[in-house]
């Protein structure tokens, strides 16, 4: 059995001021360093085996904060990379939702291929790339993966579609909650989007003060 615990980065500049970041990248704010670091708190009774991170240096940072100085082997693959958005990074997100008039659905699954970016499908291809391949190599154990919030959206679509619907995310993922995905031979969603992790580890926090 293989757990995948699956964490998206901390919060960010371009999440702060409400901008558009997929393959362009802005650090995490300090909130986004102490959600990264209780969210590792907050995991310290699982042992990981391997740790898989974005590209991205927010999600990279994210993988960091919660491993510390654990021996984990971490493996950096762009296949975890945000959603692309072609010409409208670092727009406002309203511009990118703006042509969909707010129906999330929609404007993944048609995407910002015209502007030079991707859709649902192409990174549906490459999440499922990446999982076919980690688990050829992986027999079981637990695995974090730092990534993102669409792309974690469309994993989820991708590799447990029987567990998963859309309407369960009303607000998206959250920076640095924690979705578990288990695969014994076939994928289930054990856990969605859960802050308790993160919200435990920043208690513990400000209790040593």
């Amino acid at each position: 059995m293989i757990n995948f615990y699956i964490v998206r980065h901390g919060q960010t500049i371009f999440n702060q001021k409400d901008m558009v970041q997929g393959w362009c990248d802005s650090p995490l704010t300090q909130t986004g360093i102490n959600q990264a670091i209780g969210a590792g708190i907050g995991l310290n009774d699982v042992s990981f085996t391997h740790a898989y991170t974005s590209i991205s240096e927010r999600a990279y940072d994210t993988a960091c904060a919660i491993i510390q100085d654990q021996e984990i082997p971490l493996t950096i693959d762009k296949r975890l990379k945000e959603f692309g958005f072609g010409m409208l990074e670092g727009e406002k997100n309203e511009v990118l939702m703006k042509p969909f008039h707010g129906d999330f659905a929609t404007a993944i699954k048609v995407g910002w291929v015209k502007e030079g970016g991707e859709n649902e499908k192409m990174v549906r291809e490459r999440i499922r790339s990446f999982f076919d391949e980690v688990t050829q190599h992986h027999q079981d154990g637990n695995i974090l993966i730092t990534s993102h919030g669409l792309t974690i959206t469309a994993m989820l679509k991708e590799m447990v579609p029987q567990d998963f619907n859309l309407k369960l995310l009303e607000h998206g993922i959250d920076n640095c909650s924690v979705t578990i995905i288990e695969y014994d031979g076939e994928y289930r969603l054990k856990v969605l989007n859960d802050t308790t992790y993160r919200d435990r580890g920043l208690t513990s926090m400000q209790s040593k003060g």
